[in-house]
């Protein structure tokens, strides 16, 4: 999956919704949250880059959310 020059596989696409919809009830910083966890243990996109928060936001925003309103 692509968008402004972020790619995601899909299953880390699904991986991230499961993250988000457990985390939802527990923090008001669902992006923040996400964001350390990624960097806490390196995660990486598909090109090698580190998911700080502004990719990480994007995948949120654009990717997990419009999928879970549906």
């Amino acid at each position: 999956m692509k968008g402004y020059g972020f790619t995601y596989n899909k299953e880390f696409v699904e991986a991230t919704k499961q993250i988000y919809f457990v985390l939802q009830k527990e923090t008001d910083d669902l992006t923040g949250a996400i964001s350390e966890l990624f960097i806490a243990n390196n995660i990486k996109t598909c090109k090698g880059l580190t998911m700080d928060k502004v990719r990480t936001k994007y995948l949120i925003d654009k990717l997990v959310k419009p999928s879970l309103d549906k």
